[in-house]
């Protein structure tokens, strides 16, 4: 069974995205590929950048190694992080791109300049290949730790509405025009719906908010 009774990975969590996404909107990432430093790999909790990527990979074509930097509001000519970011390939992967470390490192202001403290890093893996079919051993692996908790995955686009919307950067609308619309099809009251049901007591307004702001964009 997934950990804490799949408590990060029920409905109502799930739910939880829009919100957190919608307050994140205003941030973008990019990634800055170059050559992986080859770091120690050290017992946890401290963590070196590179250390989970084949040393000296990294630029094109391999594209092992990279650093991801923080752009406020989507200003791409600056960047500012309080920790370091990283995304480093695993060789041990069962495919190129399979498996990969997420590094986040950072350290107390006593270490000075050093960022070597993994402060929450992850692994990312690959479940599904590119032509849609499970890739082993990592999709068992996924199905053993999941459990019988049910799942939501955001897949695609809730509707044609929604991806105008998020086309045309009106994200904050976007998002909530998918929580409607899961709150007009839920089968159970839902807490984070308007009202705390399912009945979602404001759609209707919000459709006339959508209908007067982005008229090209009216809802039927």
């Amino acid at each position: 069974h997934a950990p804490s009774l799949g408590l990060g990975y029920k409905p109502t969590a799930m739910k939880m995205l829009p919100y957190v996404m919608s307050l994140q909107l205003s941030s973008a990432f990019s990634f800055k590929f170059g050559v992986c430093p080859a770091g120690r790999a050290l017992p946890f909790p401290l963590g070196m950048p590179g250390h989970a990527c084949e040393a000296g990979s990294g630029e094109a074509p391999d594209m092992t190694y990279a650093v991801l930097q923080l752009h406020q509001h989507g200003r791409v000519n600056s960047h500012r992080e309080r920790e370091l970011y990283t995304m480093e390939e695993d060789p041990s992967g069962v495919q190129p791109g399979a498996r990969w470390h997420r590094g986040i490192y950072g350290a107390p202001p006593v270490f000075g300049r050093c960022s070597c403290v993994s402060l929450g890093s992850y692994e990312l893996v690959k479940v599904i290949d590119a032509d849609g079919e499970p890739l082993e051993p990592y999709y068992s692996e996924y199905i053993e730790f999941i459990g019988e908790v049910r799942q939501l995955f955001w897949a695609g686009w809730a509707d044609e509405l929604a991806k105008n919307l998020t086309e045309a950067d009106h994200f904050g609308p976007a998002w909530h025009r998918v929580l409607h619309l899961w709150c007009e099809e839920a089968d159970h009251p839902e807490p984070f719906c308007p009202g705390g049901s399912r009945e979602a007591p404001d759609v209707a307004e919000f459709r006339r908010r959508v209908d007067n702001e982005f008229p090209d964009m009216a809802m039927s």
